[in-house]
């Protein structure tokens, strides 16, 4: 008997096994993209031992680079060696997703907070923390609990990732292995400060960029890996790019 994981909203239990595919080779020379190599060995460090847990990375116009920490700081190394550094701003939470906005604005997912901006002198912001409650859900799901990576699109709208409706960013590992799908796609206007839940019901989604007028969208958790296509974000409609 075989247990298949929860996807499109049910369990599948069948008799029998599943055929797996042969694995690509990870042998040195074998000619795949998972082939071992030490390319990665020739790579400096930057801040190792100085700044715990950042996530993304960005650098300004000026090449400085910015990351977040664990203890709700987002940091700025400055270029071009990368030795020196300061906290930029104090957020809390865990800043996690990084982007510019056109004014020079840093936006971070906070997880366990919102989204956020931080403007050039330094002041902090908070865009939004809630969207609109699901009519069909007995919990309250208005509330980002794991606000996770962001892209702004030309229009100045913000795409970004709610990981999980059901846990804060400290319990992630709780929704992984739940495996129910809470994860979601959502849009922030500036101009009039509203926040849409475009797309739900997927798992533990992560990474989000913009492809032309487009929005690509990574979600991955344990069990379950692949990108999304999301070809009509306004209308909600989406499509399966890799499984």
């Amino acid at each position: 008997m075989t247990i298949l994981p929860r996807q499109a909203g049910f369990w599948g239990i069948f008799r029998g096994s599943l055929k797996m595919v042969d694995a690509p080779s990870a042998e040195a020379g074998s000619g795949t993209k998972y082939e071992l190599n030490s390319k990665l060995s020739q790579a400096r460090s930057i801040g190792l031992g100085e700044v715990e847990g950042p996530e993304d990375v960005i650098l300004d116009r000026n090449d400085n680079l910015y990351c977040g920490t664990r203890h709700g700081e987002v940091v700025r190394f400055f270029a071009p060696n990368y030795t020196e550094w300061e906290v930029f701003a104090h957020v809390g939470g865990f800043p996690l997703g990084l982007a510019f906005d056109k004014d020079e604005n840093l936006i971070s997912c906070v997880g366990a907070m919102g989204l956020y901006s931080i403007s050039p002198d330094r002041k902090v912001t908070r865009l939004t923390a809630e969207t609109r409650r699901s009519l069909t859900s007995i919990v309250d799901d208005a509330v980002l609990r794991d606000p996770n990576d962001l892209d702004i699109a030309p229009d100045g709208k913000i795409y970004f990732t709610d990981s999980t409706k059901r846990y804060d960013a400290h319990d992630w590992t709780l929704d992984s292995i739940e495996n129910r799908g809470t994860g979601r796609l959502l849009v922030y206007n500036p101009e009039d400060g509203s926040t849409k839940t475009l797309l739900d019901g997927y798992h533990y989604t992560n990474g989000v960029t913009m492809v032309v007028s487009r929005v690509w969208w990574k979600f991955e958790d344990g069990v379950i890996s692949g990108c999304i296509e999301a070809t009509q974000p306004a209308a909600g409609t989406a499509k399966e790019i890799t499984p």
